[in-house]
């Protein structure tokens, strides 16, 4: 696989001092430089259900859901089941405290994120170490934490929905994917 390769290089950056292609998205958090198309070749991530259809609050901001990946599938550009949600808007949004609600019982806390203009954050169910992937804007992979590789499943493949809290509980957006839409 090529992200083995990718991960190796990496490794052997840090290994003989590669100061600057790496920096830190929170502590012990690693920062992956890469290009701004998310697929090799430029080409988009498949098994995408963005599609869907979105009910945003009054006062929701610039939040959007770019896409539902439900299926726990290899991919060319990240792997398994994930969430992707991107900033449309011309100022920094702020998402610490903001939550995301599953179908189920699963949540998933932002923290301390502020999307820039353009920028987009992808919520992966599985377990992992945050990373900000330095393209410009920047893309923020976070992981949720819901088990190891492909037994994470929190999102049913054939529809659903998810909703974005803010801080104080209120509905700030909510995606209905597949046969949910």
């Amino acid at each position: 696989m090529r992200r083995r390769a990718y991960v190796s290089g990496v490794a052997a950056l840090l290994a003989v001092g590669g100061a600057g292609c790496l920096e830190s998205s929170a502590p012990g958090n690693a920062s992956a430089r890469s290009g701004s198309e998310p697929g090799e070749n430029g080409t988009p991530p498949t098994n995408r259900t963005g599609n869907g259809t979105d009910e945003d609050v009054e006062g929701s901001g610039d939040l959007v859901v770019e896409g539902v990946y439900p299926e726990e599938v290899d991919r060319e550009y990240i792997d398994y089941e994930y969430v992707e949600f991107g900033n449309q808007g011309s100022e920094p949004l702020d998402l610490a405290g903001f939550t995301l609600h599953y179908d189920g019982d699963e949540t998933y806390a932002f923290g301390d994120l502020a999307l820039e203009p353009g920028a987009s954050v992808a919520v992966l169910s599985r377990s992992g170490d945050d990373v900000t992937l330095t393209s410009d804007p920047p893309t923020y992979l976070r992981y949720a934490g819901f088990g190891e590789s492909d037994d994470t499943s929190v999102l049913p493949d054939d529809g659903g929905r998810v909703v974005v809290r803010d801080d104080a509980g209120e509905r700030v957006l909510e995606h209905a994917y597949g046969d949910e839409a």
